[in-house]
């Protein structure tokens, strides 16, 4: 939770208990406040399964030995359920709003330019395993499937950004 003076534009921080209750103490009482709170990490549920994604891939070369089709297949696995989460939470009012202090939007068309994404992408892998996938060194796939997942990372993060120091940061 967040209290915001009106008239100095101070921010407090405010945790929360168990049952999502809090207290507020020591506020002056000539002041205007806001009261808001973020939901965290909910909005952008689809960013942290590609990053779970992108670690899968990485790791997935220890345990196999084809693991170009392997890297391919948790790529395609993990895009699915970013695809999901961004379908289930994405749409809902309540996650509609500014996140981290300003930088990031949560809004409807975000979540559109997400999903065109995160659809593109999986054509790109299915396309792979038609017209790459058997001249390609083994080996290599990991590589490739890293960097399409974190451009594609990055892509979603730019979607969303209302601040052009985020945008650069998501182009990098």
């Amino acid at each position: 939770m967040f209290v915001k003076n009106m008239k100095t534009s101070v921010i407090r921080t405010l945790e929360t208990d168990q049952k999502g209750e809090y207290r507020v103490f020591g506020l002056a009482p000539d002041a205007d406040y806001e009261l808001y709170a973020e939901y965290g990490l909910r909005p952008f549920s689809a960013e942290m399964w590609l990053i779970a994604t992108i670690i899968a891939v990485l790791l997935a070369p220890f345990f196999t030995r084809r693991s170009n089709v392997v890297c391919a297949l948790v790529s395609l696995v993990g895009l699915f359920a970013a695809f999901v989460s961004t379908l289930v939470i994405g749409v809902s009012g309540n996650v509609i709003g500014s996140h981290f202090r300003g930088l990031l939007v949560a809004d409807h068309f975000s979540v559109m330019w997400k999903l065109m994404l995160l659809l593109f992408v999986m054509g790109i892998i299915l396309m792979w395993f038609s017209i790459v996938a058997s001249h390609m060194h083994e080996g290599d796939g990991p590589e490739f499937f890293t960097l399409l997942l974190g451009a594609t990372l990055g892509m979603c993060l730019m979607s969303q950004t209302s601040n052009l120091l985020m945008l650069f940061m998501a182009v990098e």
